[in-house]
């Protein structure tokens, strides 16, 4: 069983998509429990369970997590979920509001349900955290909040894999390029045809590509992955 954050989203529900087609059951965790239970009804008994959540209130996820914990026997956790964007410059007025929101999403949430469920991977188990491929070199202006965050998130992620490898758990990321999902409905159509003429595939990162490298990074074909965070951006990220 692994669990999703971010599922009622089309990036959480495609990768619930993928580990279901590959006969992996799934929890979904995420805001819209009208999309959760319709995800529910699609996957039937591959999703063996739904919560809804926003995982900036941290005594409601503590809830959740005592639940999932007392329920299933989890062994991974994909963490999708990321607050909406905006386009803020560094000294804004509502920058401390939005690294604020973003770090408590993509940070402190994540080490949350982490810390809650690594305790009960006696088996071992897989963890990867969806990035961003502005963790590799020059970020875009304006998105401070959102890519601190994400460069937080994957130091986090690398100190994990320090310290619960020898438990035999797995800690990994994976870094997509920009896609074309409501995620990204205020970019610009302009800004999106550049980013798909700049790299050697000549189009934008559908989530299907994301939801099958999740899907790796969690099965028994990556059983010696660690620590390593995998651009998803047809050669646009070379690190």
């Amino acid at each position: 069983v692994v669990l999703v954050s971010g599922a009622s989203g089309e990036l959480g529900a495609a990768i619930c998509r993928d580990l279901a087609a590959n006969q992996v059951k799934t929890i979904a965790l995420g805001r819209n429990e009208n999309r959760l239970r319709g995800l529910q009804s699609e996957l039937g008994e591959s999703m063996v369970d739904v919560f809804a959540c926003d995982l900036r209130d941290a005594a409601k996820l503590t809830e959740v997590l005592n639940k999932v914990v007392a329920s299933h026997r989890v062994f991974g956790f994909v963490h999708v979920a990321a607050p909406s964007l905006s386009n803020l410059e560094v000294l804004d007025g509502q920058m401390l509001e939005a690294l604020q929101e973003q770090w408590q999403v993509n940070v402190f949430a994540f080490q949350q349900i982490v810390s809650a469920l690594a305790k009960h991977m006696h088996d071992g188990g897989s963890i990867v955290h969806i990035l961003t491929q502005y963790v590799f070199d020059t970020p875009p202006a304006k998105l401070a909040h959102y890519v601190s965050a994400k460069a937080a998130a994957h130091a986090l992620v690398r100190s994990m894999a320090l310290e619960l490898g020898p438990k035999g758990i797995r800690c990994n990321s994976v870094s997509p390029g920009m896609m074309n999902t409501a995620y990204s409905k205020n970019v610009p159509l302009r800004i999106k045809q550049i980013e798909a003429a700049s790299n050697p595939m000549r189009r934008l990162c559908a989530v299907e590509d994301v939801a099958r490298t999740v899907t790796y990074l969690c099965g028994p074909g990556a059983a010696f992955v660690n620590g390593v965070n995998l651009p998803v951006t047809g050669g646009g990220r070379m690190p």
